[in-house]
């Protein structure tokens, strides 16, 4: 028997105005809607497609939308009936929030220097560097304000969804970026097992230096995992080393990584501000972190002795852009 919908917009569309709905009647409709069409669309009949373009993943996406905005407006709603059938696709992204990051304001007119607004559909920061990546993504400072319900704004541009994007996807999409990238990702694969042993530790750090020495910009991605394949081999070999002669330098520079001296350098700065109620100060202040600690990383000589003082060189950074901010 044909189902009776009051769901006429493609799912694009609902999707965008599910979070202004304030109909909790028509909502709940919508909700048992949603439910008939997961059960048509996963049982035997071979229909892909129902309504205007819906299929399971854009019914589950809908589904997760509308139950949160019926929460929203009755807080003793008590979803007792997931939508078992709505299982994703085995290998395919799950939808957590549609268009969590939208662009709104002056900055959709195209003018010069106009402010970037960005609205985040979340009550509160979730991510410590979020607002650093979302400045770096739209190339500039961004004001950025929270709110669970989306833009407000009737012009808004969304820009990301938030979704669980399985890792095999997204290697296929994203791929290496860069040809020391693929490299060492290779090279760390290839010594998982043995990187706990105490005599190889040393040997493994001055394998990475020599690996980012040989590997250069441009180099195709398939023959630099060539050569961190050889320098692992090398590594496990105990052959010596030594007639490759690495230089202090390389050797440091290996047994720090950068993410590390950033947690520090942020566990610090977040302690020393405490609440946060400025977030464009805050984001201003993260950026200048990533950016000091990428300015170590290329630095033609190594500015530290050892990983301890890389990690103490960073609680001082953190300190200091507190200070400022």
């Amino acid at each position: 028997m044909p189902i009776d919908t009051k769901i006429v917009d493609p799912p694009p569309v609902f999707l965008q105005k599910v979070a202004g709905m304030s109909d909790a009647k028509k909502l709940e409709n919508i909700h048992r809607i949603l439910h008939a069409w997961m059960a048509e669309l996963t049982s035997a009949s071979p229909k892909t497609l129902i309504g205007n373009g819906w299929t399971r993943a854009t019914v589950q996406a809908a589904h997760e939308a509308v139950v949160r905005r019926l929460k929203e407006l009755k807080p003793n709603f008590d979803h007792k009936s997931p939508i078992t059938a709505a299982r994703p696709t085995p290998g395919m992204p799950v939808m957590l929030v549609p268009d969590y990051i939208s662009i709104v304001g002056s900055t959709l007119d195209g003018k010069e220097g106009a402010d970037l607004d960005v609205v985040v559909r979340d009550d509160k920061p979730v991510n410590e560097s979020l607002d650093v990546r979302i400045a770096q993504l739209l190339g500039g400072e961004a004001h950025i304000s929270h709110n669970p319900s989306g833009p407000h704004d009737l012009r808004s541009k969304p820009l990301y969804h938030l979704a669980l994007v399985p890792v095999g996807m997204w290697n296929s999409i994203q791929g290496p970026t860069t040809a020391i990238k693929a490299a060492l990702g290779a090279y760390r694969r290839m010594l998982k097992e043995v990187a706990a042993v105490p005599q190889l530790r040393n040997r493994i750090i001055i394998g990475a230096g020599l690996l980012r020495e040989q590997v250069r910009e441009g180099l195709p991605l398939e023959m630099a995992e060539e050569r961190a394949e050889a320098m692992a081999n090398l590594v496990v070999s105990g052959e010596s080393m030594m007639d490759l002669n690495p230089s202090r330098h390389i050797t440091l520079q290996a047994s720090w990584d950068p993410d590390d001296l950033y947690k520090e350098a942020m566990k610090v700065y977040r302690g020393l501000l405490g609440p946060v109620s400025d977030y464009s100060a805050y984001g201003n202040g993260l950026r200048k972190i990533f950016e000091q600690i990428e300015k170590w990383k290329k630095a033609d000589s190594d500015p530290f002795k050892d990983k301890d003082e890389a990690l103490d060189a960073a609680r001082e950074l953190g300190a200091a852009i507190a200070k400022t901010e």
